[in-house]
């Protein structure tokens, strides 16, 4: 394209490098003056190892965007939890999901030369709640050894429950039961830990510290 303007404007819609060649006349006189102009272009993408995880687990994002000409410089990640925007300068970043819900990741790329394009995966990344323990207790958590006790566990889920595991502090066996009993036999105080998993694989557990106190006769 031709321009007669002293100062015009032009648009490169692909990348490459071009001659600019100003030509300037003054009566019968002229000269030329040639600049080589280069245009980045982006081909914008990005890939993650995994789009399902449980809420407090982390996903791992690559770049994988191409570039025609120049250099990438920044990396600008919006994950779209409300968490603040991370910018970095590599290609590889991950993010811990403190919500659960749907999510929309951008990514945004700087070039070297300022040029910058981005991308998102819209509603791609999906984030499921934890199971909630509601009640962990034990009918008798003081008395002399060998105590025997039931405990006592209830929890909520978005899906359904799968699994129990519970680690009775004193170095025997877990239990699997959803509510087991167990009997203490050497005096001490001792942990116990309930762990509920659904059926997307989340976790959680629960720990009372120094919950049961056998003892033995004095």
């Amino acid at each position: 394209a031709l321009s007669t303007e002293a100062a015009p404007k032009h648009e490169y819609t692909t990348a490459g490098t071009y001659n600019v060649q100003l030509v300037t006349t003054a009566g019968l006189c002229s000269d030329t003056l040639t600049m080589a102009i280069t245009t980045s272009g982006l081909t914008m993408g990005f890939m993650q190892d995994t789009t399902e995880i449980c809420k407090n687990d982390a996903i791992q994002f690559q770049d994988t965007s191409k570039i025609k000409a120049g250099t990438k410089w920044q990396y600008i990640w919006d994950f779209g939890d409300g968490s603040p925007i991370d910018t970095v300068y590599t290609d590889i970043t991950s993010h811990q999901f403190t919500k659960d819900g749907n999510f929309t990741v951008k990514l945004q790329i700087v070039t070297a030369g300022g040029c910058t394009d981005s991308i998102k995966k819209v509603n791609e990344f999906t984030v499921n709640a934890l199971p909630q323990i509601t009640t962990l207790s034990a009918d008798v958590t003081d008395g002399c050894a060998p105590l025997a006790t039931n405990f006592t566990l209830a929890a909520t889920s978005l899906v359904p429950i799968k699994s129990y595991s519970w680690n009775f502090g004193d170095g025997t066996a877990a239990s699997s039961d959803q509510n087991p009993s167990h009997t203490y036999t050497i005096a001490g105080s001792y942990d116990v830990t309930a762990t509920v998993t659904d059926d997307k694989n989340c976790s959680l557990d629960s720990t009372k510290i120094k919950y049961i106190n056998p003892t033995f006769p004095a």
